[in-house]
């Protein structure tokens, strides 16, 4: 008769580490709990600037703003979805700054956090149309719907967030194989840049809808537009990507050691 394995109290990577509606309040697979810190670490975060926007007084772009695209990865979709409309309500009261467009900064950070939920889950044609959504929304509603400007238009305004073009290449490149591959790497380095990846596509739709509104709130001079958008939101894009994958890096290696049991849809 084989002798029976002792108990050692560690957690076997064997194990399923799928969390199940049985243990506890879940929404969407996520217990209730999850979905709450997570949240108000993403609130909290908006007291952190990472990087001062161009705009109206005080705007500026928080440590959330890095933040939630990861969550998508730790609590799935739709999880980190809610989780990120919990975190994006306390922000816009810890942050004016961070949220001039009110309840449009809220979906902002909410749909970062989806975007990046649906590449894991190889749902990432959601991702790419939403995406596209957006990028039509800035290049028609500005200029042709609101009447803010007066015709012609310089089609320069139209190439100046390039940055958010070659983002949506890179997603049509990566989001169907790539991304959820290698954001669920046990190697370090595709790991990182899968993040980095996740974050500029995950926040993306968000900014350039943070673009319609400024042109509508603060009506900015088109040179004036082709200015920032061409030589300033490339660099400042790219604080926020470095520093959402440093911390998606980590959240995500810190969270496969644990044992945790899985959550669906997660990318850990």
């Amino acid at each position: 008769m084989a002798e029976a394995k002792p108990e050692t109290g560690v957690p076997s990577m064997e194990q399923p580490r799928e969390v199940t509606g049985k243990r506890g309040v879940t929404m969407f697979g996520v217990p209730i709990s999850w979905v709450a810190i997570w949240g108000a670490l993403l609130g909290v975060g908006a007291l952190i600037p990472i990087v001062i926007g161009f705009g109206g007084e005080g705007v500026n772009f928080p440590l959330s703003t890095c933040l939630a695209p990861i969550i998508g990865l730790v609590l799935g979709p739709y999880g980190g979805f809610v989780a990120g409309l919990i975190g994006g309500t306390i922000g816009m009261f810890l942050n004016p700054g961070a949220y001039y467009m009110g309840v449009g900064n809220i979906l902002d950070v909410a749909m970062a956090a989806l975007m990046t939920g649906w590449i894991v889950n190889k749902r990432w044609y959601l991702s790419a149309a939403l995406y596209a959504v957006m990028i039509a929304a800035y290049n028609i509603i500005p200029f042709y719907v609101l009447n803010i400007y007066t015709p012609p238009i310089d089609p320069g305004v139209h190439l100046a967030l390039w940055f958010y073009y070659v983002g949506f290449a890179v997603l049509l490149a990566t989001g169907w194989n790539i991304l959820p591959a290698w954001i669920k790497s046990g190697n370090a380095a595709k790991l990182f840049i899968a993040a980095w990846i996740m974050v500029w596509v995950g926040v993306a739709p968000g900014h350039l809808m943070g673009w319609v509104a400024f042109s509508w709130l603060f009506a900015y001079p088109i040179n004036l537009i082709i200015l920032v958008g061409t030589y300033m939101v490339w660099w400042q894009r790219i604080i926020i990507l470095t520093v959402g994958a440093v911390l998606g890096t980590a959240i995500l290696v810190a969270l496969k050691r644990t044992g945790l049991r899985k959550i669906p849809g997660a990318a850990w």
